[in-house]
């Protein structure tokens, strides 16, 4: 039987973020149409069902997301459409980087992104999204990549 070291989903204030997230969504579409089209109305009609329709994409999607880390390795579980389940064993990681960015920052959560050696991957293999402490399962996996 595999022991769990550490175990977490994302915060509750990580569902706020995506909401603002989602206001960024509706934002960008208006703004890209409008300089396209030229025409308001349509640009905000576009703007306005992409924030609805991104809201409970986002917000569903950040309820599947598990996070774990095993005597073995980190483990992480998620996805509404697609899901995709990921360990990656200790001795394969390269970097461990805790992020946050200006939403982020103002809700107090932070990402951890746990990087590998994978070839032609420059994005992180695993993110623990909207923790509220990422010191601790960081510390945790550079003292079993230490071993």
């Amino acid at each position: 039987m595999t022991q769990t070291l550490y175990s977490e989903k994302p915060s509750k204030k990580a569902y706020i973020c995506k909401v603002f997230y989602s206001i960024g969504i509706g934002i960008i579409f208006f703004i890209m149409l409008l300089i396209f089209t030229q025409s308001v109305k349509i640009s905000f009609f576009v703007g306005i069902i992409s924030f609805i329709l991104s809201i409970p994409y986002e917000l569903l999607l950040l309820n599947t997301f598990q996070y774990q880390l095993l005597e073995e390795g980190i483990y992480y579980k998620g996805g509404l459409f697609i899901s995709k389940e990921k360990s990656v064993k200790y001795s394969k990681i390269t970097d461990v980087t805790i992020s946050q960015d200006i939403i982020e920052k103002i809700f107090g959560i932070k990402t951890l992104m746990i990087q590998t050696a994978s070839v032609g991957n420059i994005r992180p293999e695993i993110v623990f999204y909207g923790l509220i402490d990422a010191d601790t399962p960081k510390n945790l996996i550079l003292k079993k990549m230490n071993k």
